[in-house]
């Protein structure tokens, strides 16, 4: 893992002048999160114009030079643990594993369960450190209650070529899941402004009147028995809880989702004609949600790679159930 110090610099265009420093730092960006910058800002390491930034709501100005000093990275004091994760392809540059559900792809401060983190720490022996010293390598995140595909970064270098394709939207992303019922339209494209619901911060709406934009791509792959439906959603942009919020948001409640949509009512509603599938539904403890495909550029050799990951067991022994029904 690097342990270098290093600069980052922005130049303010005119279609950013205004904008919160944070959310520009963040969204220009992408291998800081925002709170990332938040704790930049805090320790005086971001400068506009040669003078330190302390203020995160301050909004920025057409033609300021920005320079974020990214300190030397602290030797990790997470332990190395064996973690659920399998590796499906690794070079000097990267790794591609799979992530079971139910685990953190990175330690925070309500997540104290050994994460993906702690797992690569074990099976790796370099990590980016862009991310943070709780975020060695991890590029792009996965929900802890969504199964599938990430890819991870050895180098600060393939790090920084990884986040900008994932911001130039050049990533190639498929999910499966299953919802209950059937779409309206056997695909669709859902495009919305996208953030925080100002009712309920801790969960995600795409109903706001401006914003971040997101887009999510659906397909139906087939119907799975007589009471839901198989789904491919295809990401263009990758906000936080996206498929799950625009499906909901479509009167498609994706089956185990505990946050968004009426997953537990829905399956209530089973109870009378199939008691048992009913039961099978409230069992699930986690949305059925599976990134199954995972398509970008080496950012060494600039080779395109594919990566596929099939249904986990009980995604895949739920469906099979459900079929016969």
């Amino acid at each position: 893992m690097s342990l270098k110090p290093q600069k980052l610099f922005l130049k303010v265009e005119f279609q950013d002048a205004g904008k919160r420093m944070d959310l520009l730092l963040s969204d220009h960006f992408t291998e800081l999160s925002r709170s990332r910058v938040k704790t930049l800002l805090e320790e005086g390491l971001v400068f506009v114009d040669g003078v330190c930034l302390k203020k995160a709501s301050n909004h920025a100005r057409e033609g300021q030079m920005i320079v974020i000093e990214i300190p030397q990275v602290k030797k990790l004091d997470l332990v190395p643990m064996d973690v659920d994760i399998h590796l499906l392809y690794e070079d000097d540059d990267l790794a591609v594993l799979e992530k079971p559900a139910g685990i953190s792809v990175h330690p925070s401060e309500t997540e104290n369960s050994p994460t993906v983190v702690h797992g690569l720490l074990k099976k790796l022996k370099n990590l980016s450190s862009i991310g943070g010293v709780e975020r060695p390598g991890i590029v792009h995140r996965i929900d802890k209650g969504t199964s599938g595909i990430l890819v991870i970064s050895k180098t600060d270098t393939a790090h920084a070529l990884l986040s900008s394709q994932f911001k130039a939207h050049t990533i190639e992303r498929k999910y499966k899941v299953l919802i209950y019922g059937k779409p309206r339209l056997n695909s669709e494209k859902i495009e919305t402004f996208f953030g925080r619901n100002p009712t309920n911060r801790k969960k995600m709406t795409g109903k706001l009147k401006e914003g971040k934009k997101a887009v999510t791509f659906f397909k139906l792959l087939e119907a799975v028995g007589t009471q839901f439906s198989l789904l491919e959603c295809k990401l263009e942009t990758g906000r936080t809880h996206q498929i799950r919020v625009h499906l909901s948001e479509q009167s498609l409640s994706i089956v185990g989702d505990p946050i968004y949509g009426e997953h537990i009512r829905k399956a209530k509603m089973l109870a009378k004609t199939f008691p048992e599938l009913s039961e099978k539904c409230l069992a699930i403890d986690h949305q059925l949600l599976h990134a199954a495909f995972l398509g970008f550029k080496h950012p060494t050799t600039e080779k395109w790679m594919e990566f596929e990951s099939a249904l986990p067991s009980d995604f895949e022994n739920f469906v099979n159930f459900a079929k016969k029904l």
